[in-house]
């Protein structure tokens, strides 16, 4: 008889419209780790609540992974033990039994048919204690794609993923994401469709899909993408924490500038130092805008530094933004006169270089 580990849920808080509650539910954030060295049996310990946050009946075990194994009324056997390299777990009186690629209750029918050999009737529970480290591919429009491999013990969404790679690029299209997963069997990879879009719109957390080992996720490019879209998805937890905008021209610190995602127009112009009073074309200013498509958008904007944010005379800026503010009219009528009157300054200067007195 084969009993699987009681399934466990985590409690969803109302305000699921926003990603930053789900990523308050998920686990924690995959890092880059190392493999740890594990004892083949342990004494058996409280179950990672990390762990409990993705459905335990379709896990695939896999070298690496600690599981409890349960068999009714022997308590010398009951105990946790490791999946070893070879795919087994070693297990008193039976010997190594293989469950790579099995699910936990897979697992438990494997090793209840073992000990049938020596009890009538075993009644044995799997659990999983602690996955083994999980290595996601991840491709597309973010800001680090490669390989990522999370801590031993955490199982980590497709949201969790993209934050860790960086976050998501400005021309990511994020209601075609793809999960590819192969199968233990072989076989065609599954492919599973992902809509984060519906995660910030409706609150649809089922499609934060959990990961498992060998997943690789695809960021397709987007073919279009509205200022609203792009405001809202500035801000999701997915997103990048900054954006890099490019001020130039007549201000007191041009250059790159790291700004908080859907920052105003008039911020980005004050923290490179604001207008050059005597030099900067204080009306109005060009903003550069690379779309999805590959095409720049030139757009003139009347500037008023006190006003509150709108599309029209103070838009919310996009990661690659470039402001220019071009020079005055008199500003650039000194600048020319000091071209032409340069070469005659150099001459002069050369001629009282050789006058007594000069």
């Amino acid at each position: 008889m084969v009993c699987t580990g009681s399934s466990h849920h985590i409690s969803r808080s109302a305000s699921g419209l926003a990603l930053v509650a789900l990523l308050s539910l998920a686990c924690g954030g995959p890092t880059l780790a190392q493999t740890t060295s594990l004892s083949n049996s342990v004494a058996p310990a409280p179950p990672d609540p990390k762990i409990l946050q993705f459905d335990q009946e379709s896990y695939v075990l896999g070298p690496g992974d600690q599981i409890a194994i349960e068999l009714f009324g022997q308590t010398d056997i009951s105990k946790t033990y490791t999946v070893l390299i070879d795919g087994t777990v070693s297990l008193p009186m039976v010997g190594n039994v293989p469950v790579r690629g099995l699910t936990l209750k897979q697992a438990a029918a494997a090793i209840s048919a073992q000990y049938a050999r020596y009890f009538k009737r075993p009644i044995v529970t799997a659990r999983l204690e602690a996955s083994r480290p999980i290595a996601i591919g991840i491709s597309g429009e973010v800001n680090r794609p490669g390989t990522y491999i999370t801590p031993q013990g955490q199982v980590p969404k497709v949201s969790l993923l993209l934050q860790t790679a960086g976050g998501i690029t400005s021309k990511a299209d994020v209601r075609n994401v793809q999960v590819r997963r192969p199968q233990p069997a072989g076989g065609p990879d599954t492919i599973i469709n992902v809509d984060l879009w519906r995660i910030l719109k409706e609150g649809d957390l089922s499609q934060d899909v959990l990961l498992r080992d060998g997943d690789s996720i695809l960021i397709p490019t987007a073919t279009s993408l509205t200022a609203s879209e792009a405001t809202q998805l500035a801000t999701a937890s997915f997103a990048p924490k900054s954006i890099l905008v490019n001020v130039v021209g007549e201000v007191r610190a041009p250059g790159a500038k790291e700004l908080p995602p859907n920052t105003p127009l008039n911020n980005a112009i004050l923290a490179a130092g604001g207008f050059i009073p005597t030099r900067a074309k204080t009306s109005e200013v060009t903003l550069l805008r690379l779309n999805t498509d590959g095409t720049v958008v030139e757009r003139k904007i009347k500037i008023d530094l006190a006003q509150g944010i709108n599309p029209e005379g103070n838009p919310t800026l996009q990661n690659n933004d470039v402001v220019v503010i071009a020079r005055s009219g008199l500003a650039g009528f000194s600048d020319t006169m000091g071209s032409i009157l340069s070469p005659f300054n150099t001459f002069t200067n050369a001629v009282f270089r050789f006058v007594p007195g000069f």
